[in-house]
């Protein structure tokens, strides 16, 4: 918190020029604050700020599917299950990809490039 403090109330100030930049101290200029700030770095499509955001938003998901006790399967269980019928293949199938994966054509852009 002391961290995170120092860095909002005086390491972005004079990073931007101005103590009047920084975050003010009460509860509407902290949210306007919050916007500006948001509107100015684009924090939202930030891929960490996405990464941070789904972890947060699955983590109470996957506890509540354990408290259940069902499985979440992995792409591995997926490719397995499919393959349990065929007495073609004696391991099971867990090194290839998965097969809506595999089956996506590749449009190459160099194949447009007239010669």
């Amino acid at each position: 918190p002391v961290a995170a403090a120092t860095a909002v109330f005086l390491i972005y100030p004079i990073g931007q020029g101005s103590f009047s930049d920084g975050m003010p101290l009460g509860i509407s200029g902290t949210f306007n604050f919050m916007i500006v700030f948001q509107a100015e770095h684009n924090i939202l499509m930030h891929p960490f700020h996405m990464l941070g955001v789904a972890g947060v938003l699955a983590a109470p998901i996957q506890c509540y599917a354990w408290l259940l006790g069902r499985v979440i399967n992995t792409w591995a269980d997926i490719i397995n299950r499919a393959n349990l019928g065929m007495e073609v293949m004696h391991e099971r199938n867990a090194h290839n990809f998965p097969l809506d994966l595999a089956a996506i054509e590749l449009h190459l852009q160099m194949d447009k490039i007239p010669a």
